[in-house]
Protein backbone atom coordinates (compact mmCIF):
# COMPACT_ATOMS: atom_id res chain seq x y z
CA UNK A 1 0.00 0.00 0.00
CA UNK A 2 1.30 3.35 -0.73
CA UNK A 3 0.21 7.14 0.53
CA UNK A 4 0.72 10.40 -1.49
CA UNK A 5 0.19 13.27 -1.28
CA UNK A 6 0.75 15.60 -4.43
CA UNK A 7 2.65 19.37 -3.77
CA UNK A 8 0.85 21.15 -0.62
CA UNK A 9 3.23 22.23 1.54
CA UNK A 10 6.69 24.47 1.21
CA UNK A 11 9.79 22.63 1.78
CA UNK A 12 10.54 24.02 4.54
CA UNK A 13 7.24 23.75 6.35
CA UNK A 14 7.80 19.39 5.68
CA UNK A 15 10.96 19.59 7.72
CA UNK A 16 11.05 17.31 10.46
CA UNK A 17 7.81 15.25 8.88
CA UNK A 18 10.07 11.70 8.44
CA UNK A 19 11.36 11.80 12.10
CA UNK A 20 8.34 11.94 13.38
CA UNK A 21 7.19 8.79 11.90
CA UNK A 22 10.70 7.46 13.05
CA UNK A 23 10.24 8.08 16.28
CA UNK A 24 6.47 6.79 16.65
CA UNK A 25 7.36 3.65 15.03
CA UNK A 26 10.75 3.34 16.49
CA UNK A 27 8.95 3.34 19.83
CA UNK A 28 5.69 1.75 19.00
CA UNK A 29 7.07 -1.80 16.95
CA UNK A 30 9.52 -3.24 20.07
CA UNK A 31 8.85 -6.36 21.83
CA UNK A 32 8.47 -6.40 25.46
CA UNK A 33 9.08 -2.39 25.42
CA UNK A 34 12.87 -3.30 25.19
CA UNK A 35 14.16 -4.95 21.81
CA UNK A 36 12.57 -4.51 18.19
CA UNK A 37 10.83 -6.18 16.68
CA UNK A 38 12.41 -7.92 13.95
CA UNK A 39 9.41 -8.81 11.94
CA UNK A 40 8.63 -5.60 11.64
CA UNK A 41 9.66 -3.27 8.27
CA UNK A 42 9.54 0.72 9.36
CA UNK A 43 8.01 2.48 6.47
CA UNK A 44 10.04 3.93 3.74
CA UNK A 45 9.71 7.89 3.30
CA UNK A 46 10.96 10.00 0.37
CA UNK A 47 10.15 13.67 0.44
CA UNK A 48 11.29 16.05 -2.51
CA UNK A 49 10.03 19.24 -2.05
CA UNK A 50 6.59 19.52 -1.61
CA UNK A 51 5.80 15.80 -2.75
CA UNK A 52 6.22 13.05 -0.45
CA UNK A 53 5.57 9.13 -0.88
CA UNK A 54 5.27 6.63 2.27
CA UNK A 55 5.67 2.72 1.25
CA UNK A 56 4.60 -0.48 3.29
CA UNK A 57 3.33 -4.21 2.61
CA UNK A 58 0.58 -3.15 5.63
CA UNK A 59 -2.33 -0.54 4.37
CA UNK A 60 -2.49 -0.68 8.22
CA UNK A 61 0.23 0.71 8.90
CA UNK A 62 0.09 3.41 5.82
CA UNK A 63 -2.83 4.89 7.63
CA UNK A 64 -1.78 5.00 10.94
CA UNK A 65 1.13 6.87 9.43
CA UNK A 66 -1.62 9.31 7.73
CA UNK A 67 -2.63 9.96 11.40
CA UNK A 68 0.53 10.96 12.90
CA UNK A 69 1.29 13.04 9.41
CA UNK A 70 -2.02 15.13 10.05
CA UNK A 71 -0.98 15.31 13.91
CA UNK A 72 2.49 17.00 13.49
CA UNK A 73 0.65 18.88 10.95
CA UNK A 74 -1.73 20.34 13.28
CA UNK A 75 0.75 21.67 15.12
CA UNK A 76 2.02 23.74 12.91
CA UNK A 77 -1.31 25.06 11.35
CA UNK A 78 -1.33 23.09 8.67
CA UNK A 79 -3.10 19.76 7.29
CA UNK A 80 -3.14 17.52 3.91
CA UNK A 81 -5.86 17.91 1.25
CA UNK A 82 -7.84 15.74 0.77
CA UNK A 83 -8.12 15.79 -3.09
CA UNK A 84 -4.81 15.78 -3.62
CA UNK A 85 -4.07 12.59 -0.75
CA UNK A 86 -4.87 8.89 -1.37
CA UNK A 87 -3.83 5.57 -0.64
CA UNK A 88 -3.34 3.19 -3.62
CA UNK A 89 -1.68 -0.50 -4.11
CA UNK A 90 0.97 -0.83 -6.54
CA UNK A 91 -0.02 -4.61 -7.50
CA UNK A 92 -3.84 -3.95 -7.17
CA UNK A 93 -6.17 -5.66 -4.51
CA UNK A 94 -9.39 -4.63 -6.35
CA UNK A 95 -10.12 -2.02 -2.97
CA UNK A 96 -7.69 0.94 -4.62
CA UNK A 97 -6.07 2.04 -7.18
CA UNK A 98 -3.53 0.12 -8.96
CA UNK A 99 -0.46 2.29 -8.87
CA UNK A 100 0.82 5.79 -8.43
CA UNK A 101 2.22 8.76 -9.48
CA UNK A 102 5.51 10.59 -8.19
CA UNK A 103 7.46 13.47 -9.58
CA UNK A 104 6.62 12.59 -13.22
CA UNK A 105 6.77 8.84 -12.96
CA UNK A 106 4.32 6.12 -13.02
CA UNK A 107 5.17 3.26 -10.12
CA UNK A 108 3.25 -0.18 -10.44
CA UNK A 109 3.62 -3.49 -10.14
CA UNK A 110 2.63 -6.30 -12.54
CA UNK A 111 1.89 -10.09 -12.12
CA UNK A 112 4.18 -12.19 -13.93
CA UNK A 113 5.14 -15.70 -14.62
CA UNK A 114 8.38 -16.79 -12.58
CA UNK A 115 10.50 -16.11 -15.49
CA UNK A 116 10.05 -12.79 -15.69
CA UNK A 117 9.53 -12.52 -11.86
CA UNK A 118 11.56 -10.23 -9.45
CA UNK A 119 12.86 -11.74 -6.47
CA UNK A 120 13.90 -10.90 -2.72
CA UNK A 121 16.58 -11.11 -0.83
CA UNK A 122 16.98 -14.36 -0.57
CA UNK A 123 15.94 -14.92 -4.50
CA UNK A 124 12.33 -15.80 -4.23
CA UNK A 125 10.31 -15.62 -6.67
CA UNK A 126 7.72 -12.91 -5.96
CA UNK A 127 5.27 -13.28 -8.50
CA UNK A 128 5.73 -9.73 -10.01
CA UNK A 129 7.85 -6.92 -11.27
CA UNK A 130 7.70 -3.41 -11.21
CA UNK A 131 7.79 -1.01 -13.98
CA UNK A 132 8.28 2.61 -13.65
CA UNK A 133 7.37 5.12 -16.70
CA UNK A 134 6.28 8.53 -17.50
CA UNK A 135 3.17 9.30 -15.89
CA UNK A 136 0.44 9.76 -18.18
CA UNK A 137 0.28 13.77 -17.14
CA UNK A 138 3.36 14.44 -17.62
CA UNK A 139 3.06 12.86 -21.30
CA UNK A 140 -0.17 15.29 -21.45
CA UNK A 141 1.82 18.49 -20.31
CA UNK A 142 4.91 17.19 -22.55
CA UNK A 143 2.51 17.44 -25.47
CA UNK A 144 1.62 20.83 -24.55
CA UNK A 145 4.52 22.48 -24.14
CA UNK A 146 5.63 20.80 -28.29
CA UNK A 147 2.47 22.09 -29.34
CA UNK A 148 2.92 25.50 -27.94
CA UNK A 149 6.56 25.84 -29.24
CA UNK A 150 5.17 25.09 -32.62
CA UNK A 151 2.95 27.78 -32.59
CA UNK A 152 4.32 30.81 -31.11
CA UNK A 153 7.56 29.73 -33.67
CA UNK A 154 5.31 28.79 -36.99
CA UNK A 155 6.05 32.09 -38.90
CA UNK A 156 9.42 31.35 -38.20
CA UNK A 157 12.21 30.02 -39.81
CA UNK A 158 12.40 25.87 -40.02
CA UNK A 159 16.17 25.96 -38.44
CA UNK A 160 14.79 28.59 -35.36
CA UNK A 161 12.01 26.17 -34.43
CA UNK A 162 14.44 23.16 -34.51
CA UNK A 163 16.52 25.63 -32.16
CA UNK A 164 13.52 25.83 -30.17
CA UNK A 165 12.71 21.88 -29.71
CA UNK A 166 15.81 20.23 -29.48
CA UNK A 167 16.37 21.63 -25.63
CA UNK A 168 12.52 20.90 -24.37
CA UNK A 169 12.79 17.25 -26.04
CA UNK A 170 16.64 16.24 -25.00
CA UNK A 171 15.70 17.60 -21.28
CA UNK A 172 12.36 15.46 -21.02
CA UNK A 173 14.21 12.56 -22.62
CA UNK A 174 16.73 12.29 -20.39
CA UNK A 175 14.86 12.86 -17.61
CA UNK A 176 12.69 9.66 -18.24
CA UNK A 177 15.67 8.09 -19.85
CA UNK A 178 16.57 5.72 -17.10
CA UNK A 179 12.88 4.01 -16.78
CA UNK A 180 10.70 2.31 -19.10
CA UNK A 181 10.17 4.32 -21.89
CA UNK A 182 10.80 3.38 -24.94
CA UNK A 183 6.98 2.84 -26.31
CA UNK A 184 6.18 6.38 -24.67
CA UNK A 185 9.51 8.17 -26.99
CA UNK A 186 8.16 5.72 -29.95
CA UNK A 187 4.65 7.71 -29.24
CA UNK A 188 5.74 10.92 -28.75
CA UNK A 189 7.43 10.71 -32.01
CA UNK A 190 4.57 9.99 -33.62
CA UNK A 191 2.83 12.98 -32.18
CA UNK A 192 5.61 15.38 -32.84
CA UNK A 193 5.40 14.53 -36.46
CA UNK A 194 1.83 15.58 -37.09
CA UNK A 195 2.42 18.48 -35.26
CA UNK A 196 5.12 19.52 -37.12
CA UNK A 197 3.26 18.07 -40.09
CA UNK A 198 0.32 20.91 -39.17
CA UNK A 199 3.28 23.66 -39.40
CA UNK A 200 4.11 22.67 -42.54
CA UNK A 201 0.89 23.13 -44.03
CA UNK A 202 0.17 26.04 -42.55
CA UNK A 203 3.54 27.51 -44.14
CA UNK A 204 3.34 25.84 -46.89
CA UNK A 205 -0.93 26.00 -47.73
CA UNK A 206 -0.48 26.89 -51.49
CA UNK A 207 1.53 23.81 -51.99
CA UNK A 208 0.71 20.29 -52.10
CA UNK A 209 1.28 17.23 -49.22
CA UNK A 210 3.90 15.99 -51.27
CA UNK A 211 5.66 19.39 -51.38
CA UNK A 212 5.97 20.48 -48.27
CA UNK A 213 6.76 16.77 -46.86
CA UNK A 214 9.63 17.09 -49.52
CA UNK A 215 10.82 20.92 -48.00
CA UNK A 216 10.75 19.99 -44.44
CA UNK A 217 11.46 16.11 -44.42
CA UNK A 218 14.71 14.74 -45.55
CA UNK A 219 12.57 11.73 -47.29
CA UNK A 220 13.75 12.74 -51.13
CA UNK A 221 17.19 13.70 -50.04
CA UNK A 222 17.76 10.05 -48.69
CA UNK A 223 17.72 11.15 -45.16
CA UNK A 224 13.99 9.57 -44.05
CA UNK A 225 11.86 10.28 -42.02
CA UNK A 226 14.25 13.63 -40.24
CA UNK A 227 12.61 17.19 -39.62
CA UNK A 228 15.92 18.95 -41.55
CA UNK A 229 16.58 22.23 -43.24
CA UNK A 230 17.77 22.97 -46.30
CA UNK A 231 21.31 23.12 -44.84
CA UNK A 232 21.17 19.95 -42.74
CA UNK A 233 20.17 20.90 -39.40
CA UNK A 234 18.20 18.39 -38.61
CA UNK A 235 16.20 17.76 -35.47
CA UNK A 236 16.76 14.86 -33.21
CA UNK A 237 13.33 13.34 -32.02
CA UNK A 238 12.19 11.48 -28.48
CA UNK A 239 14.49 8.06 -29.30
CA UNK A 240 17.56 9.92 -30.38
CA UNK A 241 17.49 12.56 -27.38
CA UNK A 242 18.48 10.01 -24.78
CA UNK A 243 21.85 10.50 -23.17
CA UNK A 244 22.90 7.34 -24.03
Amino acid sequence: SVFRSSPLLANIALHGMEEALQEVFSQKYTTYGMQPDINFNPPLFHRYAGNFVILHKSKKVIEECLEIINDWLENIGLKLKDSTTRIAHTLGDGKVQTGFDYLGFNIRQYPVKDINSATDRNGNKLGFKTLIKPAKEAIKRHVRVLKHTIRLYRNAPQEKLIEMLTPKIREWCNYYDSVVSSRVFAKMDNILFHQLLRWGYYRASMQGKKQTVNKYWGVDKGKGWKFITPDGKVLRNHKESCSH
